[in-house]
């Protein structure tokens, strides 16, 4: 049988959940899938770099264009009409002028595959009310995304949930470790990873946390709460990490620490119960499907205090405890669908069945 051709667009290649998942998708989907990944602006190169030679050369398209300029949407234009894929695929507010275009001068069918649980600012509220009505289906990254998209559209959302199959590493885990993973930006509550961090060194001084990833400008103010908290070697900063480095950092950890008040999938809360480790999450978006608080996590509080910092105390102090919560962790992963198998139902099905289905595709 002929692969079905489709091609996901991104705004930019760089590190974030959305960009690791479509790396994923374009080096492990089954062949019944041609997946083309197309990139309007830059890609950061360290991502890409491990790919074999046939996805690059082939199947990964960079337009490396100026973001919000015409001229970079009529390039990428003219490369879909070149690989005349049967389904165009954006993820992402900036990449939505492209679906418009195709929308209304080709016959490729058009998806938008939205990734939160609000609208971020006016202009994706702009761009995703108008993808919405254009494309001939609709996607969403989690049920919580879903949720979300009900109350925009009488459309159905199809759930493509962004969990990511990973074996787990063999490594001696930190005790009383907690690790952050991901953007050092003003949204990801990391003033309050430091604060937990303080509480807990007042309990126990063993205690340390280590903050990956590139900084977008909130460094500095960190850096400082530390310095007036009175922390030195037990918080440090690293470098961003390459998604191969991801699950083998990760292993060498006790706890993982997110404490964004506004999420999607947070796919790395995922990886990390791959690797053994237990989440310290707030119960935002699509996190409180796959967590539960006092079994399978810690749920953040809205305020960091000491009466947290005592219940992981506690929880630490108790090995059967914490067995028992990671024996939960993998029952809650068990009963996780990937990515490759809903991506590969939503984009095979035949569009008989869609139009039966919905009228207009499933979206």
């Amino acid at each position: 049988m002929k692969p079905v051709k489709v091609m996901h667009v991104l705004p930019q290649i760089k590190i974030g959940g959305v960009e690791s998942a479509a790396l994923y998708l374009l080096n492990n989907l089954p062949s019944t899938i041609e997946y083309h990944l197309l990139c309007l602006e830059q890609v950061d190169q360290s991502l890409v770099d491990h790919l074999p030679e046939e996805v690059l050369s082939k199947r990964l398209h960079v337009i490396d264009g100026k973001r919000f300029s015409p001229i970079t949407y009529i390039k990428a234009f003219k490369r879909v009409k070149s690989v005349e894929p049967t389904w165009l695929i954006c993820s992402l507010w900036r990449s939505q002028p492209l679906l418009w275009l195709v929308a209304f001068f080709t016959s490729v069918s058009t998806a938008f595959i939205f990734h939160n649980n609000k609208f971020k600012h006016w202009a994706d509220r702009f761009s995703s009310k108008l993808s919405l009505k254009l494309c001939d289906k609709i996607c969403a990254d989690s049920n919580a995304s879903q949720e979300f998209l009900s109350k925009e559209t009488q459309r159905t959302a199809n759930i493509i949930n962004h969990y990511i199959a990973h074996d787990k590493v063999n490594a001696i885990k930190q005790p009383q470790s907690m690790v952050f993973i991901g953007r050092i930006a003003s949204n990801k509550g990391l003033d309050d990873a430091i604060k937990l961090l303080s509480f807990m060194l007042q309990l126990d001084d063993s205690w340390s946390l280590d903050i990956y990833g590139p900084d977008e400008g909130v460094k500095a103010e960190l850096v400082a709460l530390g310095e007036s908290l009175g922390l030195g070697s037990e918080l440090k900063y690293h470098n961003s990490l390459l998604p191969q480095q991801v699950p083998e950092t990760l292993a060498k950890f006790s706890y993982l620490i997110l404490p964004s008040k506004n999420e999607g999938m947070a796919m790395i809360v995922l990886e990390a119960m791959q690797q053994g480790l237990i989440p310290l999450v707030r119960p935002v978006g699509q996190i409180p499907s796959y967590t539960k608080d006092q079994h399978s996590a810690l749920w953040l509080p809205d305020e960091i205090d000491i009466s947290f910092a005592q219940r992981l105390q506690k929880l630490d102090n108790d090995l059967v405890q914490k067995q028992q919560v990671c024996s939960n962790i993998e029952q809650e992963l068990n009963s996780m669908p990937t990515i490759l198998c809903n991506f590969t139902q939503v984009f095979l099905i035949k569009e008989a069945d869609s139009v039966a289905l919905n009228g207009r595709g499933l979206g």
